[in-house]
């Protein structure tokens, strides 16, 4: 099984939890056509600690449990760089 969420973006900061107990594939996709800025807290996506993800780019990254790669036991926080955005987020496995 996975989830797959659907996010409508702004210039204001909205939470993602991708807490997972077992590891998993983490696809992102920025549907939107501004670029997107991901962070660990909502100050730093308004800031400057933060990184971006480019408009029309996908992303996969290895989430594991072990390894507490990419926020394990918290939140992300996402935001549109200007403007709106949209982002699809696959999270595929076997406890996802």
């Amino acid at each position: 099984m996975g989830r797959i969420i659907q996010m409508s973006l702004t210039t204001t900061p909205k939470a993602l939890d991708l807490k997972q107990p077992s590891a998993v594939k983490l696809w992102i996709y920025i549907s939107g056509s501004n670029d997107v800025r991901i962070a660990y807290d909502p100050a730093a996506a308004d800031g400057t600690q933060y990184f971006t993800l480019l408009a029309g780019s996908q992303y996969l990254l290895d989430q594991s449990s072990q390894m507490g790669f990419l926020a394990q036991n918290e939140l992300l926080y996402l935001r549109s760089d200007t403007s709106t955005s949209s982002v699809q987020v696959w999270v595929s496995g076997a406890n996802a």
